[in-house]
């Protein structure tokens, strides 16, 4: 087969490009996501009421009487229930993600999911210093 031009010189750079500074930077930004996702589910801004808390002492519950449901069966009385929830920030979660950010009022994260964030926070940080040092480092031993 005859070639008219001469082959452009391409090395391997774009690969060592790619897996030295996109792939790593690509692993942590997806590490440090995750965190910060995992950090403010569920997402609703809502907080369940403390007891005692005067702003939130409403009423939730009601009572029915002489209820019909959809299969034709009657009912004397049916009481309703429900939690008494607040408004709480859940965009306070910082870097690292940490479950101490979320306030001490207005707590919206169970005890597994305050463990978890902890893990998940400083892991995302351990990676973001090890890919600038990898990233700075390498930048100075070839300097020096």
């Amino acid at each position: 087969m005859r070639a008219w031009q001469t082959n452009p010189s391409i090395g391997p750079e774009t690969s060592r490009f790619s897996r030295r500074y996109f792939t790593t930077a690509a692993i942590v930004i997806g590490a440090i996501s995750a965190a910060t996702v995992y950090a403010n589910f569920p997402f609703t801004n809502l907080c369940n009421c403390p007891d005692g808390d005067d702003k939130c002492a409403v009423d939730v519950s009601q009572m029915y009487s002489n209820v019909t449901l959809l299969s034709g069966e009657r009912l004397e009385s049916v009481e309703t229930s429900a939690v008494a929830l607040k408004f709480c920030n859940q965009a306070k979660v910082g870097f690292p993600q940490d479950p101490e950010h979320q306030g001490f009022d207005y707590v919206w994260m169970t005890k597994s999911q305050e463990k978890l964030t902890t893990i998940y926070g400083w892991i995302s940080f351990v990676l973001l210093v090890l890919f600038a040092a990898g990233l700075f480092g390498h930048r100075v031993t070839t300097f020096l």
